[in-house]
């Protein structure tokens, strides 16, 4: 691919979030085999959480002696990680580029922060959708990440489903259709262009299935006082979805090329009903090995409205979501 897409460069650096928690292997598996794919570059980032070992580091409001003690804390934490990350970095294919950093912070703004400065194109970060109770259990850092992050974000829960990163990955691109939505779908084209031999799914929800559309037609009718029959109702229906399947495949049309010359594989489609439902019945005849969803501006200060569709869709379909900011 050619052209210029948002995040991607020749020289794109994968990062990952390492927890060292039961996932690390995993995840960094996923991760390095997206770097082999793309630009060979992995950077392994752990952040120190300073709330979770003790001392409120970023909350210095009463003195105490734990401030005294925190720099030690704090270098003990950060050389027992540096050491582990580089063994985690021994184990690692060759051929990849690998870099490692610890830094101290509130992790998931850390983690966002520290990966855009490094150029990063994608961060990868576990989610344990077993942990704890309640929907969003154990999934803070990734709701954060998922919804404020300046650059996408991959969560995986590697205890459902760890996709084998390679050729022939089937990417599902869930669009609403807006502009500040294109920017996924050029991220998605990119990525399969890059895995090689993907089958992209285009897919768009739309909120008029017949039976709405046929009774707002009726309403309309109705107050300008004209007969409006089940036939014009379903040709207008009908209109609609194909203009929709055109404007669809129309975000696409520049992409399609480079995935099919290498090998790939587009396709499109046009449900309409409920998000949630219509999501489902194309995850369940598709088996994406990742969702993507694009993240709107208007969204970006509000978490919860906007990560419970991505979050909720990785719990319900046991799958990776890959969330894309947009421009």
């Amino acid at each position: 691919m050619t052209k210029h897409v948002p995040y991607f460069s020749s020289h794109s650096t994968i990062a990952v979030a390492v927890g060292f928690d039961r996932h690390t292997e995993a995840l960094v598996k996923i991760a390095g085999g997206l770097a082999q794919k793309l630009g060979k570059r992995l950077a392994l980032m752990h952040v120190v959480d300073a709330w979770a070992s003790g001392v409120p580091a970023f909350s210095q409001t009463t003195p105490s002696p734990l401030w005294d003690a925190f720099p030690a804390v704090e270098s003990s934490a950060r050389s027992v990680a540096m050491e582990r990350l580089s063994e985690i970095a021994q184990s690692l294919p060759k051929g990849l580029e690998v870099t490692s950093s610890v830094t101290v912070g509130p992790v998931a703004a850390t983690l966002g922060t520290e990966a855009a400065g490094l150029g990063a194109m994608l961060l990868v970060v576990a989610v344990d959708g077993n942990a704890g109770r309640g929907p969003f259990a154990g999934l803070s850092t990734a709701v954060s990440l998922l919804a404020g992050s300046p650059i996408p974000v991959l969560a995986v829960d590697p205890g459902t489903h760890a996709p084998e990163v390679g050729t022939g990955m089937r990417i599902l691109v869930a669009d609403d259709l807006t502009d500040q939505a294109i920017t996924a779908v050029e991220y998605a084209a990119a990525l399969a262009d890059g895995l090689g031999q993907a089958w992209v799914h285009h897919v768009h929800v739309s909120a008029f299935n017949q039976e709405t559309l046929a009774v707002a037609l009726k309403n309309v009718a109705a107050s300008a006082h004209v007969a409006l029959d089940g036939d014009e109702s379903r040709a207008v229906f009908d209109a609609v979805h194909r203009e929709q399947i055109a404007k669809l495949e129309a975000r696409f049309s520049d992409d399609r090329e480079y995935i099919e010359a290498g090998g790939g594989r587009y396709t499109s489609e046009v449900t309409a009903g409920g998000v949630r439902p219509e999501l489902t019945n194309v995850v369940t005849s598709l088996a994406p090995d990742v969702i993507v969803f694009g993240r709107h501006r208007a969204l970006h200060h509000q978490p919860f409205a906007f990560g419970r569709l991505p979050i909720r869709s990785m719990l319900a379909f046991k799958r990776p979501v890959l969330v894309v900011p947009s421009l």
